[in-house]
């Protein structure tokens, strides 16, 4: 479930200009084809990101939660690619959602830690899930796009790819002696560089528009 359909607290709290009661208020910042995204959204999701920084947020949390982009423009993006229906017929395991889940508890340092921030966002853990659900098949479904783009890896390109980082990456050693370690840090590379073209690619096409910009 998406964030901007959970996110129900935290909004701006404005005076009513009649004096009357203090009421509940949010401002789109952005919209997606159709779809608006929210202050409280791009709030929600910078304090998400400030909670699972770290060297091994991208294991725990994936690609698209540990992006290093603004929360606005990580919002987008994903909203993209839902939009663009990358993640049809895309599906994971539960258990990477519970890692998801455990190393996000992880983060606080109360076991009522997790439960208490959900709270206040309005949000429960059957809702928090959903969410990490959806995140993790979005990227499953960047793995396999991108993937099929850089399956055909020659040995050419990864005997070049040695000889240029041979002592920077291979200590020194001949192809032979590192050939499986070329071929992994090969096609981790290039699926990074293919990854940019295509998500750039994406972002462009986008249908996007800045409210207030």
């Amino acid at each position: 479930m998406r964030w901007f359909l959970l996110v129900l607290l935290l909004l701006p709290w404005v005076a009513d200009a009649s004096g009357g009661d203090t009421v509940i208020v949010d401002r789109i910042v952005a919209v997606v084809g159709t779809t608006p995204i929210a202050v409280s959204q791009v709030k929600l999701e910078e304090e998400i990101g400030q909670r699972i920084v770290g060297d091994d947020c991208e294991q725990s949390f994936g690609r698209l939660l540990c992006d290093e982009r603004e929360p606005l423009e990580r919002l987008i993006f994903r909203e993209i690619l839902r939009q663009g229906g990358v993640a049809k017929g895309v599906s994971v395991s539960l258990g990477v959602v519970d890692e998801a889940e455990r190393a996000w508890v992880g983060t606080f340092r109360t076991r009522t830690g997790s439960t208490d921030f959900l709270r206040r966002w309005g949000l429960d853990v059957v809702a928090f899930r959903e969410t990490l659900l959806d995140v993790a098949r979005l990227d499953q479904a960047i793995d396999v796009a991108v993937g099929r783009l850089v399956r055909d890896v020659s040995e050419e390109e990864e005997r070049r790819y040695h000889t240029e980082n041979i002592d920077t990456i291979f200590g020194g050693r001949p192809y032979e002696e590192v050939a499986t370690m070329v071929s992994r840090q090969f096609y981790a590379f290039k699926f990074e560089r293919t990854y940019g073209s295509w998500s750039s690619e994406l972002r462009a096409a986008g249908r996007v528009r800045y409210v207030g910009r």
